[in-house]
């Protein structure tokens, strides 16, 4: 789904349920999530940079947080000009989604993302991650061990 078939008010399904799109401020939500650069384009789908990891219960207001590294995410931008490359390839070649990557690794989505598609991915950045697991005092390593791992991840696809 392209940012332009994303409707405030309205629902979308993920891999794992329904996520509520809304509009707060001049800021696009999904989720508990802002999206921060949209509509990079890959062979098999478009990746929607957010500000942080989609949970599946939702979790009590967050702070603001800053904005992504403006300069990542730019770059992302320009390999989305180069669309013979699968999502994947684009979130793997930007550096801004180490994280997410070995995380989609480890719960074995990777061979489906790299399938036909069409689809969407909303993809948190690795300073996103971090930030959400600071918040939560959590590890990288105790992270990708836990048992619905899968589940946060199909909130995103």
């Amino acid at each position: 789904l392209m940012s332009s078939d994303l409707v405030a008010g309205e629902s979308l399904e993920s891999m794992h349920g329904d996520l509520d799109i809304e509009m707060v401020g001049d800021v696009l939500k999904v989720g508990n999530a802002s999206i921060v650069k949209s509509d990079l384009v890959g062979s098999n789908g478009v990746i929607h940079v957010i500000d942080s990891l989609l949970e599946p219960e939702k979790p009590e207001e967050p702070e603001e947080l800053e904005e992504p590294e403006t300069e990542t995410v730019l770059g992302l931008a320009a390999l989305a000009a180069v669309q013979e490359k699968t999502i994947l390839q684009l979130a793997n070649e930007s550096g801004a989604f180490k994280m997410l990557l070995r995380a989609l690794g480890v719960a074995g989505l990777n061979e489906t993302l790299e399938g036909e598609g069409p689809f969407t991915i909303f993809a948190p950045t690795d300073e996103a991650l971090q930030t959400w697991l600071a918040e939560r005092n959590m590890s990288n390593e105790t992270f990708l061990a836990r048992p619905d791992l899968e589940e946060i991840l199909k909130l995103h696809v």
